[in-house]
């Protein structure tokens, strides 16, 4: 029982301190002489009356954990003015690199490297999911709109909306484009029209 402050040491010259588990080899490290707190693999930090929240090292990985059954949302917070999150990860080549990057002074989500969505994945845009584009394991690539209309626009000085598809060759053609320096529309294929279509 330790009824008054614990002093391990005097300022700038301490001790090394261990806190042994039940379980063999884990245990809380104070390493005096690296002026740090090292938790032994799968020795948890522990969050919240009910244990809610863990972080630990598995041996393998790494891991933050709101533990199944528990309340609320994780979330991750800055709160200072104009500063960002950054995901960073490795480069490929040795180095670490910034992959997504939540900015706080422009108040946009940057995604610094290529995202990947897998066949059936979709990326919807609009509060009630109006816009959806993905594609399928069927080999079939979608851009499908449930609200209002769908516009196709370039607002670039004299830049043109170009419509290309396989040449019949194994290439890539031109179909038709829209012209915006020349205000023409473009036909470079043939148009067929069905039986009954004007």
């Amino acid at each position: 029982l330790i009824e008054s402050d614990l002093i391990v040491g005097v300022d700038d010259v301490g001790h090394d301190v261990k806190f042994f588990g039940a379980t063999s080899g884990r245990y809380l490290l104070w390493d005096e002489s690296q002026d740090r707190l090292e938790f032994q693999d799968n020795v948890k930090a522990v969050f919240g009356t009910g244990a809610d929240l863990t972080i630990y090292h598995d041996g393998s990985n790494s891991i933050i954990n709101q533990q199944d059954g528990k309340t609320g949302n994780l979330i991750i917070q800055q709160d200072t003015d104009d500063a960002d999150i950054i995901l960073k990860s490795d480069d490929g080549s040795g180095g670490t690199t910034a992959y997504l990057t939540i900015d706080g002074s422009a108040a946009t989500n940057n995604f610094n490297k290529s995202t990947f969505l897998p066949d059936d994945n979709v990326h919807f845009i609009g509060n009630s999911y109006d816009l959806r584009i993905y594609h399928s394991s069927s080999s079939v690539s979608y851009i499908h709109n449930d609200t209002g209309d769908l516009h196709i626009e370039n607002d670039a000085t004299d830049g043109d909306i170009i419509f290309r598809s396989d040449d019949g060759s194994g290439g890539l053609a031109t179909y038709f484009s829209l012209d915006g320096g020349l205000g023409y529309t473009f036909v470079y294929k043939n148009f067929r029209f069905n039986d009954s279509v004007n």
